[in-house]
Order: C-alpha cells, then structure tokens, then sequence
C-alpha cells in the first residue's frame, strides 16, 4: 500500500464584484474556484487543486514548480 503524498500550495484569495469569493492558485494554469463564503471557496478550490495535482501524477508528469506569492502590491494608474 502507498502512502499519500501531502503537497501544499499557495492560493490567492479575492472577492468579485458581485460578493462572491474567488480563489486561484498559480501552480496550475486554469486553476480557479468560487464560492459565497471563505469557507465555500476553500473548500472548492482544493476539490480543483486534488484534481489538478492528480492528473499531473497520473499522466506520469512531475508537479509543475510552486510559485511563492512574495506580496500583493495596489497600483494607481492615472487615465
């Protein structure tokens, strides 16, 4: 029997125009979720982040490369 591998990764948190809860991870491409609450999209977004992940693994690939989120900067852009 195989024991699980445990991976952890870095999910950007946001809330739409609409007040509804929107995660993204940029280890995947594409790899996005919604929810009404923090929790919802929490929830969503590891459900997508298994699934991603074990496509990966099992179409015989290596996990793409974790990108670190270092900081999330507010721009003012004059137009």
């Amino acid at each position: 029997m195989t024991v699980p591998e445990r991976h952890s990764f870095q999910v950007i948190l946001e809330r739409d125009e609409a007040g509804y809860f929107v995660a993204e991870c940029l280890t995947f491409r594409a790899c996005y979720a919604q929810g009404k609450t923090c929790a919802e999209v929490l929830a969503n977004i590891r459900d997508v982040l298994e699934l991603s992940a074990r496509q990966v693994k099992e179409g015989g690939r290596i996990l793409p490369h974790r990108s670190e989120i270092i900081g999330i900067e507010r721009i003012e852009v004059t137009l």
